[in-house]
């Protein structure tokens, strides 16, 4: 436990990666466990969500912009995270920590008058107990520490840019078993908020 917390300390504090001050972000979020696969979420009409739930505050730092790929103009965002969560409901109550590596892109063509950004990340997620919803809907087995995974729309105003609401999807998984065997785990469907600073 200590030296992940250890690690998402790094995860925050290293130096930026371009000249330049990078932004940082704090956000939180609220969401409901589904059963969905991670790539059904999105565009699932029903997401049988279940009676468990998870609160999260986060600290983000975007390290650098990129603005070009060869000759592609581009707009994409390298941001590191670090996330704690809360879990309670129908299931047992535990807690969650998370890093995770992102890549956001910033370039859509009705910006200015409704900023938007799409992101998506992976990285570890480590829980205090192994979570009972897993276990009961990811073929009887799960673990404390496991891939994390996500992708979010945040949506601001041209007036109020630093601020930010989104959608995201939070998900913990064994990354095709490469972790302790696993397959799948937990989606969560999350509305929440963003702050940039």
């Amino acid at each position: 436990m200590r030296r992940l917390t250890g690690a998402l300390i790094l995860l925050i504090a290293v130096p930026a990666c371009a000249a330049g001050e990078p932004s940082w972000y704090a956000l939180t979020y609220v969401g409901q466990y589904s059963p969905k696969k991670y790539d059904e979420v999105p565009f699932s009409g029903n997401w049988h969500l279940k009676r468990q739930y998870l609160g999260t505050v986060g600290l983000g730092r975007e390290m650098t912009r990129i603005h070009r790929i060869g000759s592609l103009k581009t707009d994409l965002g390298v941001e590191l995270e670090a996330l704690a969560s809360h879990h309670w409901g129908r299931y047992n109550d535990y807690e969650e920590l998370a890093g995770s590596f992102h890549l956001r892109w910033h370039q859509f063509p009705w910006n200015a008058h409704l900023p938007t950004t799409l992101g998506h990340g992976i990285g570890l997620s480590y829980t205090t107990v192994v979570p009972e919803q897993e276990v009961l809907y990811r073929r009887g087995q799960s673990a404390r520490l496991l891939a994390f995974m996500m992708w979010d729309v945040t949506f601001a105003l041209p007036d109020h840019p630093a601020w930010a609401v989104f959608f995201r999807i939070h998900h913990r998984s064994g990354a095709f078993g490469t972790f302790s065997g696993v397959h799948g785990a937990a989606n969560y469907p999350c509305i929440g908020i963003k702050y940039s600073f």
